[in-house]
């Protein structure tokens, strides 16, 4: 029996393994071809509950509650993605017309502080560099990102096309796919198959919806908070936050230090306060929901997240801020469907023992 219980942990471990080496090749290799059907599954999911809502409620078949959900939703879209860039534009061209004073100001700055490093030790000045260095070095990774996300501009307005459309069939053909599925999977193993993949599934959802609204969150509270302690352009610095929370081992800390000590260094110690202030109200507020989304809908420890995280970002760079999770969610699901697949024990034996016979 104890043999049999340590075979069968070895064989999940087996698979486990087998299943983390395919699903690690498969998001660095496969991905990048199947990107825009990927993408288009997680539309068609999104969706779902519309395109349900007008089936059931408005009696409308499914090959025309899609169009018209999709049409909606880009319509929306369009207006949001419209309005957001309209006020983006003002705010930069006062942005712009501000630049050579905030250009002066900064060479001021730097005045004043070779003058202050020229009596501080030689240790400290080392170790200040260093910092400066590490901020400009970090500004130039997210330049060169914004560079190339603009280069790649094309290809990406292809990719949401091609999802758009794929969205669609997948929409419209969603039992057929199901039953698809379903008959392509070995009778005996069907309703763990089934119970397996509504798990990914769901556990997928949840986790970038966990993500979208924490990127959400950050992007609301950080702009509202700049709109009311006076902050100019806030709504771009609100942006820049949400962008910078979606990107991993970076976060708003990036911007909020350095401003934080150029405050300080100027002489503005209410400000710097109040910057420190809404610092601290994003970090904790936003550690607390990540927490309670995580824990709550995807029933993962948060160091299994953050390990996922890590080794996702070494694997596969920025990327695996999604890919390490996702694999984490997926291996969570297959084991929990292995252990109803293998036996936990062996058949028992109902034949009678020699010498036990009537």
């Amino acid at each position: 029996m104890v043999r049999h219980v340590m075979d069968r942990h070895l064989l999940v471990l087996l698979i486990l393994s087998g299943a983390t080496i395919i699903l690690v090749l498969a998001v660095k290799y496969l991905l990048p071809v199947v990107a825009p059907f990927v993408l288009g599954f997680f539309i068609s999911a999104m969706i779902e509950p519309l395109i349900a809502f007008a089936h059931r409620k408005m009696r409308l078949p499914r090959k025309i509650a899609v169009p018209i959900v999709l049409f909606l939703l880009l319509l929306v879209l369009a207006a949001l993605l419209t309005i957001g860039v309209a006020r983006i534009y003002v705010e930069l061209r006062q942005l712009l017309a501000e630049m050579p004073l905030f250009l002066q100001k900064a060479e001021e700055l730097l005045n004043q502080l070779r003058s202050v490093f020229v009596d501080l030790p030689a240790q400290l000045v080392s170790l200040l560099d260093q910092g400066i260095a590490t901020v400009a070095g970090i500004a130039e990774k997210l330049i060169l990102m914004v560079l190339d996300t603009a280069a790649r501009l094309p290809n990406v307005v292809l990719t949401i096309t091609v999802a758009v459309i794929a969205s669609f069939f997948i929409s419209k053909d969603k039992y057929r796919i199901m039953a698809f599925f379903k008959e392509a999977s070995p009778e005996e193993w069907r309703a763990d198959t089934v119970s397996m993949k509504d798990e990914i599934f769901a556990s997928m959802m949840n986790y970038l919806r966990a993500q979208i609204l924490l990127v959400l969150y950050t992007t609301v509270l950080t702009t509202v908070l700049f709109f009311s302690i006076g902050v100019k352009h806030a709504l771009i610095l609100g942006l820049v936050m949400g962008l910078l929370d979606f990107l991993p081992m970076i976060g708003v800390s990036v911007v909020f230090i350095p401003w934080i000590g150029y405050m300080l260094l100027t002489g503005s110690y209410g400000f710097a306060l109040l910057l420190a202030g809404v610092f601290a109200v994003q970090q904790f507020s936003r550690q607390a929901l990540e927490s309670w989304l995580v824990g709550e809908h995807l029933g993962v420890h948060p160091l299994a997240v953050l390990l996922s995280v890590w080794a996702g970002i070494k694997l596969f760079g920025v990327g695996g801020f999604f890919y390490g999770p996702l694999i984490l969610i997926i291996l969570k699901a297959l084991a929990k469907g292995l252990a109803h697949i293998i036996p936990a024990r062996p058949a028992c034996n109902n034949e009678p023992l020699d010498g036990m016979e009537d």
